[in-house]
């Protein structure tokens, strides 16, 4: 290999043994995920690999105790489930995955409500109808800050038991051919 360098060869994923070009093909995958904005790099939005992670970790936060983290990914769990069923609804999506709206870059507390409007104005929404109340509205993102002690039990169950509901309605898109 350090022959092929000092003579000029530019290596291709085919020089290298099967897991560099793996990892090479990763990284380079990775690479066009990212985008700039500002002179920074920000990576795209994927609403539903996000939902999924973050509905696995807030679950195994919830059985180890861990109350203030959990309830914070339930929240962007459901936040990121509603934008991809939202997509599919109505909702114009930026070049990065972000929402077009300025009004739709919203998080739990606020996308239940914005979620119903795509819904309501979809032929494919009559079956994907979420519960009236929304219950996000004592959720923050902002409570990411607070002691851990001060997020109670009750409050963490009811936003598990919406993300969950949001869960449902993805594996039910999912299944459909919707998303």
């Amino acid at each position: 290999m350090a022959s092929r360098r000092a003579t000029g060869h530019n290596p291709r994923l085919h020089d290298y043994p099967t897991h560099f070009s793996f990892r090479i093909r990763r990284t380079l995958q990775t690479i066009r995920v990212w985008s700039t904005r500002d002179g920074q790099r920000h990576m795209n939005a994927d609403f539903l690999d996000a939902h999924q992670r973050h509905m696995i970790d807030a679950e195994s936060l919830f059985l180890a105790s861990r109350l203030g983290n959990a309830d914070q990914l339930y929240g962007f769990a459901a936040e990121c489930g509603l934008k991809k069923l939202m997509h599919h609804f109505g909702m114009v999506i930026r070049q990065d995955g972000a929402p077009q709206e300025y009004d739709d870059r919203v998080h739990a507390n606020r996308v239940w409500d914005r979620y119903d409007t795509y819904r309501a104005s979809s032929v494919n929404g009559a079956n994907y109808a979420l519960p009236n109340l929304n219950p996000f509205l004592d959720w923050d993102a902002s409570q990411r800050y607070a002691n851990g002690g001060d997020v109670l039990l009750p409050s963490v169950e009811a936003h598990r038991t919406a993300a969950g509901a949001v869960a449902a309605l993805v594996r039910k898109a999912l299944l459909e051919g919707l998303i």
